[in-house]
């Protein structure tokens, strides 16, 4: 809880193996214009979205470092640790043990010159879960990553081809605003 009204995202619990020492919880949807505009509103530091209608889209239009400031505002209000995931956590949650859903991502389709899917943002509840309960990890938007000091941004969005939509495709990104980047936490210390 954020407040006595208020929840802050839903996390999932991945369990460590593969490399990953310890579990840790992560995000189940993108970070979404809901739980942003909550952020806003309680810590004062931004204007909220009051688009009702957008309020499942997942956020974008800001930068990494307004994400990163999100996540440390939730650190301090829980007394948890949340950030970016690592590259290896993202990738290792996503992949989910390998059980994956059938590829019916929110990315870019054509029939003829008709595109039929990939023509925005979906509801960041919307899809087909992973087997740890992951929506919109590959599609719908590329999510920041980092790997060192490199932030990248994997998993693809609604802009690419369906085709290229893959837990690998991976991108370098300079964390500035854009309307096809989002994200999702991470919460330290769940075991």
């Amino acid at each position: 809880m954020i407040h006595p009204s208020a929840r802050g995202p839903l996390m999932v619990v991945v369990p460590n193996g593969e490399g990953i020492d310890k579990s840790f919880a992560v995000a189940k949807y993108e970070i979404s214009v809901s739980d942003w505009s909550k952020y806003c509103i309680l810590s004062g530091t931004c204007q909220p979205i009051k688009d009702v209608a957008r309020k499942n889209e997942p956020m974008t239009g800001i930068t990494l470092q307004q994400a990163e400031n999100y996540a440390t505002w939730l650190s301090e209000r829980t007394g948890k640790t949340y950030r970016i995931p690592t590259k290896a956590e993202w990738e290792y949650a996503a992949n989910a043990g390998g059980s994956q859903p059938n590829k019916d991502f929110n990315c870019r389709v054509s029939v003829g010159e008709k595109l039929i899917k990939g023509t925005g943002v979906v509801s960041v509840k919307s899809g087909k879960s992973n087997g740890w309960g992951l929506k919109n990890y590959v599609g719908n938007v590329q999510e920041w990553v980092m790997d060192g000091n490199t932030t990248t941004a994997r998993g693809g969005a609604y802009t690419d081809a369906h085709s290229k939509c893959d837990i690998s495709l991976e991108r370098t990104h300079d964390g500035s605003a854009d309307n096809a980047t989002g994200f999702r936490l991470i919460r330290e210390d769940v075991g």
